[in-house]
């Protein structure tokens, strides 16, 4: 009883480092612009390589942890993305940020299958609300990235705070090895050729649809809380750098505490398409009020950044309808597609985001005007077009 609990805190361990490094570029960037004295588009080009390794990395991930050892695969990976976070300690520069966002992509996305796998395998008969509540605890990595980082980087310098991101990577490291174990059942199942399903997989329209759906839901993440939010308040609003990550965080606060919420009544009610249509709606709803909104409430702002991020966390949804409607063999696999999708909707939507913002204007002269809200209207779009993809599939 009490090994499964260690194996979940030790795969929440992983996606939580993973999160951090996410969701500290969005403390560093300012810096960065100003330090470095690139553009906005060029930091989402940089931005937006952790997402196309992620992509990249997916598929071959499945694969791997449906065929091999999923500790194993666990311990290499994590420890190549603490090289990653060292690297960039070692030197601040674009090509070690580079470099540390492919290398932090590539661990994100074994890091997100071991995650799911951990629910599916150890946890099967609360499969959504397990699941809910690993993405949800794993989310607080966001948190970590946004809200006390830059604490700790106004404390103890810039470099100094690095450093103390890579020893956290080798804290949860130590607790991996020592505490995760493979499942009986994926022993089983470790070593056959999985390469067949791909088609099947690739068939299963289910897969695309939640792909989309979840890429599109992510964007509240890979847009806001990751990269351009901080942008947005302290230009819009006028708050310093911390006050602006401390509200952007919220949405991973969101994401926490909603995940297992949208689980526990997707597993009660056994309908989960309609809760993932909620969920988009919501999300639409919540993010056209950031935009046409013109009050500089601290509460107001703070609480929709928060609903935001609860209906966002209605993506969590999309992985157990995915694992349902394949075979055991090849959930991971079939993971890795839909995740595919997911991370080249915020690959390709990160960077535009920050071209739409810049088009024909200045550096952050965005943020006084039309462009904001052209950028803001399109992530409305967005949302719109998951209620749309559920709602067809439905029908």
């Amino acid at each position: 009883m009490l090994q499964k609990y260690l194996v979940a805190i030790s795969a929440i361990g992983y996606f939580f480092y993973s999160m951090i490094q996410l969701s500290i570029y969005n403390t560093l960037a300012p810096t960065l612009l100003s330090s470095l004295h690139v553009s906005t588009g060029t930091l989402g080009l940089i931005s937006s390589s952790y997402l196309i390794t992620l992509a990249i990395t997916l598929i071959p991930a499945g694969l791997l942890i449906d065929r091999f050892s999923t500790k194993k695969i666990m311990v290499i990976t994590f420890i190549l993305s603490v090289l990653g976070a060292s690297l960039l300690a070692l030197h601040l520069s674009l090509a070690s940020i580079t470099l540390h966002r492919i290398m932090s992509g590539m661990a994100n996305g074994f890091a997100f299958l071991i995650a799911l796998r951990v629910a599916i395998f150890w946890f099967p008969n609360k499969h959504a609300l397990s699941t809910g509540l690993i993405i949800a605890l794993s989310m607080s990595g966001g948190i970590a990235g946004t809200a006390i980082f830059p604490a700790v980087f106004e404390t103890y310098g810039l470099r100094l705070g690095l450093w103390i991101n890579s020893i956290v990577g080798l804290f949860f490291i130590t607790l991996s090895i020592l505490s995760f174990k493979d499942h009986y059942d994926e022993q089983l199942q470790a070593h056959r050729l999985l390469l067949s399903n791909l088609k099947d997989i690739f068939k299963n329209s289910i897969n695309w649809t939640c792909g989309a759906y979840t890429g599109f839901l992510n964007l509240g993440v890979y847009v806001l809380a990751s990269l351009w939010g901080s942008f947005y308040l302290i230009n819009k609003y006028g708050f310093n750098n911390n006050k602006a990550s401390e509200i952007t965080s919220l949405i991973f606060l969101g994401i926490i505490i909603g995940a297992p919420i949208w689980g526990f009544f997707s597993d009660k009610l056994k309908n989960r398409q309609n809760l993932m249509i909620v969920g988009a709606l919501l999300s639409a709803v919540f993010v056209g009020l950031i935009t046409f909104i013109s009050s500089t409430s601290l509460l107001i702002l703070t609480g929709l950044f928060f609903l935001l991020g609860v209906s966002c966390s209605a993506q969590v949804l999309s992985y157990p309808v995915i694992a349902e409607n394949n075979k055991q063999d090849c959930i991971s696999l079939a993971t890795g597609f839909s995740g595919l999708i997911i991370n080249l909707i915020g690959a390709v939507i990160q960077p535009l985001f920050g071209v739409l913002l810049t088009m024909n204007f200045g550096l952050f002269t965005l943020y006084n005007g039309l462009n904001i809200t052209l950028a803001m209207s399109f992530l409305v779009i967005c949302f719109t077009s998951a209620v749309a993809l559920i709602y067809l599939n439905n029908k």
